[in-house]
């Protein structure tokens, strides 16, 4: 019984927006995308090692369609694992986010994979195929098991974190202002505090009704206070008064100003950071202290920094290789063919498999060597790499074009090279011993 489920466009879309949306994985996709892609691409026919010669047209569409879709399938395998490719038009290209359904169906314990489009659903697209050999297939009910899918819990709490820090500090900003009244525990009022009459003459006792309250006048006070300060002072400073004093609120009787417990930031922030960034960068393959030079814990490990990026470009290399490779072999199919006498293949008797690797092309990256100018030079010295290898890879070391490289080597010592010493000969005489014959003639003299 064949099993078979859809990946969810709405997870696609949520984890390809927050990887755009991070800086951190924009700095470590630039970091990729430099290293990688900084020689461009070159063609290998069989199992040669020069590259091949491409005509005008594939040289125009390497630097305007190729190289895009190297970056493009770089941001498909970190979101989603897989790459989604479109021959339509003669050359590659990533399909558009949106624009596709993708349905896998599980046949011999493997996965079967259907592009159809948004519009009609049952429907698959021609000239559509679905790379997934980087081992981050998706899983059986269609979670998807990318880098960034894996660290998106990290980002989700650096967000929070971040939202949360924001806020308290607009609370800061414009904090909130809390009064409180202590309440008497005596129910006499005292004449005077709680409350007071007002000043008649002719009264001969104190009634309800001249009794007032100490807060019922703020409002009149206030603004007779500032009738009061702009017959005074004049309209001119009135005005810079009143704007004052549309501040200034009087509380109520009894009430008095509580200063609220304001929160602090936390001390462990930036400690936070790092870590969260530590783990990021191990997933992606990027080593955090060639993005921060901050004095991290790894800063003295440079060798091993140095070979865990090396690491990373090299399986990029690789997978993007293999895929490349397909995708030259699908779209040249024709011209490849156009190339082979098949008849004289089939009277050397050779199979299909081989004649394949005769004849198909290989997309490389000629990425810049992990090793020194200075262990280059050596290995120039010592005779292990010709003079071209030395001169191509110093020039990429230091990012330069390769047309400065000279044609020929400069003219070298010859006692550059420590000779071996000759092996000894059992049958050579000793230069100490005197020859036998000699003997034999001086001892008849003697006589």
């Amino acid at each position: 019984m064949e099993k078979s489920f859809v990946i969810s466009n709405d997870s696609m879309e949520f984890v390809w927006n927050t990887f755009h949306n991070s800086t951190m994985l924009q700095m470590c996709r630039q970091m990729l995308n430099t290293h990688l892609l900084n020689n461009g691409i070159e063609f290998i026919k069989g199992k040669g090692n020069k590259p091949m010669k491409v005509d005008a047209e594939l040289e125009d569409l390497v630097d305007e369609k190729w190289l895009p879709f190297c970056a493009e399938a770089i941001d498909s395998i970190l979101c989603f694992g897989f790459c989604p490719v479109s021959f339509e038009g003669g050359f590659p290209s990533i399909l558009k986010l949106g624009s596709y359904r993708l349905k896998v169906t599980i046949k011999n314990n493997a996965y079967d994979w259907k592009v159809q489009g948004m519009l009609d659903p049952g429907k698959d697209l021609t000239n559509c195929e679905v790379f997934d050999h980087y081992g981050m297939s998706p899983r059986m009910d269609g979670t998807l098991t990318s880098p960034v899918s894996k660290i998106l819990p990290r980002l989700l709490f650096l967000k929070k974190l971040r939202e949360t820090c924001i806020d308290m500090e607009l609370r800061k900003a414009n904090p909130h202002v809390f009064t409180e009244i202590k309440e008497s525990n005596s129910t006499a009022h005292k004449e005077g505090v709680d409350y007071d009459f007002y000043a008649d003459a002719g009264a001969a006792e104190s009634r309800d009704d001249m009794q007032y309250s100490r807060n019922k006048s703020a409002v009149e006070m206030l603004n007779r206070q500032k009738e009061l300060y702009e017959e005074y002072m004049g309209r001119g400073h009135a005005v810079k008064a009143m704007q004052n004093l549309n501040n200034v609120v009087q509380l109520p009787m009894g009430h008095h100003v509580v200063n609220p417990q304001m929160t602090s930031g936390r001390t462990d922030l930036v400690n936070l950071h790092k870590i969260i960034q530590e783990e990021i960068c191990a997933v992606i393959g990027v080593p955090r202290s060639m993005m921060f030079a901050d004095g991290g814990n790894h800063r003295s490990d440079k060798e091993g920094i140095h070979d865990s990026f090396m690491h990373t470009l090299l399986w990029y290399k690789k997978k993007l290789g293999i895929m490349l490779s397909d995708v030259y072999n699908t779209l040249y199919t024709e011209t490849i063919m156009k190339s082979i006498n098949f008849k004289k293949e089939k009277d050397r008797g050779r199979d299909v498999y081989e004649l394949k690797r005769k004849h198909k092309v290989q997309v490389f990256f000629p990425v810049t060597p992990f090793v020194p100018n200075d262990q280059l030079r050596k290995l120039y010295e010592h005779g292990v790499i010709s003079w071209d290898s030395f001169a191509t890879y110093s020039l990429r070391n230091v990012s330069l074009p390769l047309s400065d490289k000279l044609a020929k080597a400069p003219p070298r010592d010859e006692l550059l090279f420590e000779k071996p010493e000759p092996k000894a000969d059992p049958k050579a005489k000793d230069p100490g011993e005197p020859d036998k014959k000699k003997r034999k003639v001086d001892v008849v003299e003697q006589n």
